[in-house]
């Protein structure tokens, strides 16, 4: 509160017999009270962090993905050839990003052994979400390089238990479908994309099965 005075005279009376004197008495200044107060409520409120509906105070929690935590044998076809490999998924970056690591299971052998693994594939994968565009974001990185891996996907959930991540390559989309069966606890992969024809194939299918 913002307080000034005035002087005002006094006049002698049957009560004072002093001197005339001077005296002080404060008036009350609305406006500058509410300036003040005005003040302080915005120095309130700029101290106060900031919050937002994405950064590192909102980190990512999702009930399905975490199924997909662990460790697990992958097998399936690809290309229609069939494969082996083996999968462990963890989260990562202050929970911000599941890990997905693919590997074949021949590479992963023999480097267990302490030899090179010259896989024939391999891929780590960080899945997040985007909570002000409300979608699930992935990043595939492979031993293809930075040319074919420079394409995030985006993904929406297919139900409860299914995500679809859309990559939109310049050779034509590319959909990768994540499901969970809760049931026998497994999780399947589908690939399917679209040729310059148009039309959709399959490019892989696989199952996890929960590994060691």
């Amino acid at each position: 509160m913002v307080l000034q005075y005035r002087t005002r005279s006094t006049p002698l009376n049957s009560r004072d017999k002093r001197s005339p004197r001077l005296q002080r008495e404060p008036i009350r200044l609305k406006a500058n009270t509410n300036v003040v107060a005005n003040n302080v409520t915005w120095n309130m409120s700029t101290d106060q962090p900031k919050l937002g509906v994405d950064g590192e105070h909102h980190i990512f929690q999702d009930k399905l993905l975490e199924e997909l935590v662990g460790n697990w044998n992958v097998t399936g076809r690809i290309a229609g050839q069939q494969f082996e490999q083996y999968c462990d998924a963890d989260w990562v970056l202050n929970h911000q990003f599941l890990r997905v690591h693919f590997i074949d299971s021949a590479a992963r052998n023999r480097g267990s052994i302490g030899t090179p693994s010259n896989a024939e594939y391999e891929a780590i994968v960080f899945i997040g979400y985007d909570n002000m565009s409300e979608r699930y974001v992935v990043h595939w990185i492979d031993i293809f390089g930075g040319r074919f891996s420079e394409t995030p996907g985006y993904g929406t959930l297919q139900g409860q238990d299914s995500i679809r991540f859309v990559f939109e390559y310049p050779t034509g989309p590319l959909h990768n479908t994540f499901t969970w069966n809760s049931k026998n606890k497994i999780w399947s992969i589908l690939i399917r994309q679209k040729d310059e024809n148009g039309k959709w194939t399959v490019f892989a299918d696989e199952i996890l099965r929960k590994g060691k």
